[in-house]
């Protein structure tokens, strides 16, 4: 399903079946002709490349923004990968100590009551590996206050160089999907989209899926 929202009324104004750039081509073939498509200053999408494809040939003056939520995802991701490749690698009463953690691994430390800021506490001192990983993800959130691409830019690369000797590999490969992406990311800087609408009308789809 491809949905297109108009972010500054807060809801979708076309959908199409599928998740292609044909089906995105049609959206602006069908609703968002040439004379309007001058006054869209920024588009946010997820960094599906089919669609940055489309975006780049109908809205070449447009910036494009990837979507904080879906840049999380990958974080979070990485996260869970490592948690998964540290369960596994670790001995019985240690393992015991990892499982049923997921969640707990990808909610944000504020989001946490103190018990279960406890059980997380009690989990991370018991693997290294994991403990940096929850950190790096915990740390990355900074990067979405910044309104300098500059300053952005150097807390990126701090972070990324922090990576080079913790042994975290889905991390490693998490460097490389940002780094191709980095113009999208720094792009937030310049162009502070609303991310809470678009999670409020992304989530608003999903229920309505389900």
């Amino acid at each position: 399903l491809t949905v297109v929202s108009d972010l500054e009324a807060g809801e979708p104004i076309w959908a199409g079946p599928e998740r292609k750039r044909d089906t995105l081509d049609r959206f602006f073939s069908e609703y968002l002709w040439v004379r309007r498509r001058r006054a869209v200053r920024a588009v946010c999408v997820d960094m599906w490349e089919p669609y940055v494809q489309s975006l780049q040939e109908h809205l070449p003056k447009a910036a494009i923004v990837f979507d904080k939520f879906h840049v999380m995802k990958h974080v979070n991701a990485a996260v869970d990968e490592t948690r998964r490749q540290e369960f596994f690698r670790q001995p019985g009463p240690r393992r015991a100590a990892l499982r049923g953690k997921r969640w707990l691994l990808l909610t944000r430390w504020h989001n946490l009551t103190r018990p279960k800021k406890t059980q997380l506490q009690e989990a991370l001192s018991l693997n290294r590996r994991l403990f940096k990983a929850y950190y790096l993800k915990e740390q990355i959130e900074r990067l979405w206050s910044y309104t300098y691409e500059g300053a952005a830019m150097r807390f990126l690369g701090d972070w990324l160089a922090s990576l080079r000797w913790q042994r975290l590999p889905a991390f490693k490969k998490l460097a490389g999907t940002l780094l191709r992406h980095l113009d999208g990311i720094l792009a937030y800087c310049k162009h502070k989209v609303p991310f809470g609408v678009v999670e409020a009308i992304n989530g608003n789809i999903r229920a309505l899926i389900r």
